[in-house]
């Protein structure tokens, strides 16, 4: 393992860039930036061995490489070496029995001091928990809570969240980024141990342009999907369609086949065809952002959210930005002054009213978002995210060493 560290310290959760894929010689697939954010600020350290273990689609089997003092471990949580996903949901119907039993050997291999999995919503990686939670200490990082869904559920959805309530009740350590997600913990779990962190953010990994010839009036990206409130995004947009005949929208994701059934009849019983552009491949996060800022204004109702990634990355392109008042998102955004324009979830007209009002005063609106955009990084600057985390690591080993 080379020179010993002083701690070791294993990461379960979603987590591929472009540099990572490019070194294991896979095609360039990113999820998770924010977790290679926090990879970087842990890239430096002398005092931390660090391995991430993370599902991979494209991978045949196992890969492993270690980068800049990093050890990834990818595994397929597919049907081996076919790469194909299992037929009739028998991963989930299993408990992902397979995809645990690769974890726990790779565990097994590393012996750390410490487990963090980030995502328990994540049942396909986070239900190794069960497996691990007598042996090693293990903290669970929270990005949202399934079972708080606002959309019809599958039985694989339904696994997942059964999944995420038995952690969420039953794990000892957690950490947040906001006050609300601590009170969910609590509501479940009386004797949880929360550690609350802000995320740190570098305005170099986020540069704007000062252009305000937009090929878009509206973007929405990330995961495509109902509780992400792509539907009212589309009703909203044909609300301002009324009052502004040349309106339009960008949608950028890939969007699943069930989910592809019913966007494309809303889009055309609400008249949208010309309106609607749709864009389900980007290779890397800086296309994604590229696109982003071609727009004047991002469109993110999330129906249930703790603090969407989306909505960080617009504020720090320097989008206004309009979205339910769901979750965190007030508590993170509109905490001091107000940062982002949100309104009751549900509200589609609010929706509509709100984009209709940015785009008749457009500059005024872009202005004050680049205002909100660096008071948010002025909160966010000299914190450092390893510095955190290796702090909950140390509290928690000094409060519950575990035999390895």
């Amino acid at each position: 393992m080379g020179r010993h560290k002083l701690l070791k310290v294993v990461w379960i959760c979603n987590s591929s860039n472009e540099k990572i894929c490019r070194v294991m010689g896979l095609p360039v697939f990113e999820q998770a930036p924010w977790i290679s954010m926090w990879l970087a600020d842990f890239e430096p350290r002398e005092d931390v061995e660090l391995h991430v273990i993370s599902p991979n689609k494209f991978v045949s089997l196992y890969s492993q490489a270690t980068v800049d003092g990093i050890t990834y471990h990818y595994f397929n949580h597919r049907m081996p070496w076919i790469k194909k996903a299992w037929p009739l949901d028998l991963d989930s119907r299993t408990g992902f029995i397979l995809n645990r039993l690769i974890i726990r050997h790779l565990v097994k291999r590393i012996r750390p001091d410490l487990i963090h999995i980030i995502g328990a919503e994540n049942a396909l990686y986070s239900s190794v928990f069960f497996d691990l939670c007598n042996r090693y200490p293990i903290l669970i990082g929270i990005q949202g809570f399934a079972f708080m869904a606002q959309v019809r559920l599958n039985s694989r959805a339904k696994h997942r969240i059964r999944t995420e309530k038995r952690i969420l009740s039953q794990a000892k350590y957690f950490n947040v980024n906001s006050d609300y997600a601590g009170s969910v913990i609590r509501g479940l779990n009386e004797h949880a141990n929360i550690y609350k962190y802000p995320t740190p953010f570098k305005p170099e990994d986020f540069p704007v342009t000062r252009d305000t010839n937009k090929e878009w009036d509206c973007v929405f990206f990330g995961r495509v999907e109902p509780n992400k409130g792509i539907y009212d995004v589309l009703r909203a947009l044909a609300l301002v369609r009324k009052h502004k005949h040349d309106v339009n929208l960008l949608i950028i994701g890939s969007i699943s086949g069930s989910i592809k059934t019913e966007i494309q009849p809303l889009v055309e019983k609400l008249d949208l065809q010309r309106s609607v552009t749709f864009k389900d491949r980007t290779d890397t996060r800086e296309e994604v952002f590229d696109l982003v800022r071609q727009a004047r204004i991002s469109v993110l109702p999330s129906l249930n959210d703790v603090s969407p990634g989306t909505i960080t990355e617009s504020l720090l392109l320097g989008n206004p930005i309009v979205a339910y008042s769901v979750g965190a998102i007030d508590e993170l955004f509109n905490h001091t002054e107000k940062r982002i324009h949100t309104v009751e979830r549900g509200n589609v007209e609010g929706l509509a009213q709100e984009i209709m009002d940015i785009l008749n005063d457009y500059d005024k609106a872009r202005n004050h978002a680049l205002r909100a955009r660096e008071a948010f990084l002025v909160e966010r600057q000299n914190i450092s995210i390893a510095d955190q985390f290796i702090g909950f690591y140390c509290r928690i080993l000094t409060s519950s060493p575990h035999p390895r």
